[in-house]
């Protein structure tokens, strides 16, 4: 298999997603997001990145970090609670005559801003009350790790609960609910344990939406972090109007999209005409989309996908059409129908979004080959 003309292969942060081919720079993609926002670094350690600098984030796993990072893209979120690090904070209601101090142990920042949750005499309800705008799909997120108890139970105003097992690592677990009443509380309770009792947690964080995104530090108030979005890569000497192939790793956040999502090559930002689009569909489907959005437009629909596996996705074009392709981890996938026009004009940037529609999960991987690949090569390309 030939090389790709353009590769981009998480290895560094900074302004841009940087490609590591074409060498010029030709193919790093413009990065935009405003203020901060955090990130899990090389150490497995949790770290603030500045406005407009993009994130390669390692994920852990049972407490380990994976040696090989993505860049992370995110939605818009807020994080609602006002303190998400001092628990000791008196928004932080606490019955039972339970008391919180500062742990002896580091925290996930790499510093000693965790919090020793103690049980009272009766039973303990660490809660935060008052929580703006809660009447949607919200989910409660903490950090946690066992201190002379093993189980942490997070709460969301009594519309569900559940109780997790803590290790000797940290680890984030998180709730999702449709709160649909007017309570505006959460909860972090000991189970099953008596006086003096603790755990230890670091890190609330309260957000609507049915997933948790990157932790957002408060410290007072509700706090911000904005979306982010990476297009503008490649120009017109790297992309071939005649035939290519777009290859794609992503996992997203989403099984099924709330939003659709889309990854694309355009002859201009935001525009069907002249583009070949990959998108990742709000049904569930990855379909593909050439010169148009009409049915007759689609060449290709997969269905049934979990967009939050670490799924790979190679698309292949010509100028007439006889010889698209679409893989999916492996598989050959059908051709759905026929575009009238198969012609491509002018390719010249490779977009991770549209129209204000990003892809928003872990970035493993994206490139593009400039000639077609052989049904061999497409399905090693894509194998999981």
């Amino acid at each position: 298999m030939e090389n790709p003309e353009l590769a981009l292969i998480p290895s560094a942060q900074g302004t841009k997603f940087y490609s590591v081919l074409p060498s010029s720079g030709v193919g790093d993609f413009e990065f935009t997001r405003s203020g901060s926002a955090t990130r899990i670094n090389s150490q497995g350690l949790i770290e603030t990145v500045a406005n407009g600098v993009s994130r390669l984030n390692y994920t852990l796993i049972d407490g380990v970090v994976n040696s090989c990072p993505s860049h992370l893209l995110e939605p818009e979120r807020i994080n609602l609670i006002s303190y998400s690090e001092d628990f000791s904070n008196s928004l932080w209601v606490k019955s039972g005559g339970s008391t919180t101090e500062i742990a002896d142990v580091i925290s996930p920042k790499g510093d000693l801003t965790a919090t020793k949750l103690i049980r009272g005499v009766t039973l303990l309800s660490l809660r935060h009350n008052n929580i703006a705008t809660f009447n949607s799909v919200f989910t409660f997120s903490c950090y946690a790790k066992k201190g002379s108890k093993d189980k942490i139970r997070l709460d969301i105003a009594d519309q569900g609960g559940t109780t997790f097992d803590l290790t000797d690592d940290w680890q984030r677990f998180e709730i999702t609910v449709n709160n649909q009443t007017n309570d505006r509380w959460v909860d972090i309770t000991l189970p099953n344990c008596i006086s003096n009792d603790y755990i230890y947690i670091y890190g609330a964080q309260v957000e609507e939406g049915d997933y948790s995104t990157s932790y957002i530090p408060t410290s007072g108030s509700s706090a911000t972090r904005s979306a982010e979005t990476a297009n503008d890569s490649g120009n017109s000497e790297v992309f071939n109007d005649s035939e290519g192939v777009l290859f794609a790793e992503i996992k997203a956040f989403e099984e099924v999209p709330s939003i659709s999502m889309y990854i694309g090559i355009e002859s201009s930002l935001n525009s069907f005409v002249n583009s070949v689009i990959l998108q990742y569909r709000d049904n569930g489907q990855a379909r593909v989309y050439v010169n148009g959005t009409g049915s007759s437009n689609i060449q290709f629909i997969a269905n049934d996908i979990d967009f939050t596996k670490n799924n790979k996705i190679a698309i292949q074009y010509d100028s007439i059409g006889s010889n698209y392709k679409m893989f999916v981890n492996g598989v050959s996938i059908s051709r759905y129908s026929l575009a009238v026009n198969q012609s491509i004009t002018g390719l010249s940037k490779l977009n991770l979004s549209f129209n204000n529609s990003g892809i928003f999960g872990e970035i493993k991987d994206v490139r593009f080959y400039n000639t077609a690949l052989t049904d061999q090569e497409l399905q090693a390309l894509t194998t999981i």
